[in-house]
């Protein structure tokens, strides 16, 4: 008899958790990706990394990059394997001069 509040309990807490699960996944993508422009290192780490072209253009999106596409940056980003994704990251409304190199 003494387990049954106790599991009650604990069925209760899980629907509170599962009610509010939906909520916090409503999250938008400028809340998940929010951050300081991109840096050439962390284009290049996304990309080591594996993560999918479209999460880091989504990330881009959001958050932008914090250096100019020359030369250097254009031949680690292609290195790194970013053929695609350097066209996208070149559009000149991504580029926030503000944020650090």
């Amino acid at each position: 008899m003494g387990r049954t509040p106790a599991l009650i309990g604990l069925i209760f807490c899980g629907l509170l958790g599962f009610a509010q699960g939906p909520a916090e996944k409503a999250q938008t993508e400028q809340d998940k990706y929010a951050g300081p422009a991109l840096s050439t290192s962390d284009v290049i780490l996304l990309l080591k990394l594996k993560i999918p072209e479209e999460r880091i253009r989504q990330i881009i999106a959001v958050r932008g990059r914090g250096f100019e596409i020359r030369e250097e940056a254009s031949t680690a980003i292609l290195k790194a394997g970013g053929e695609q994704l350097l066209g996208y990251l070149s559009r000149p409304e991504f580029y926030k001069k503000s944020a650090a190199k």
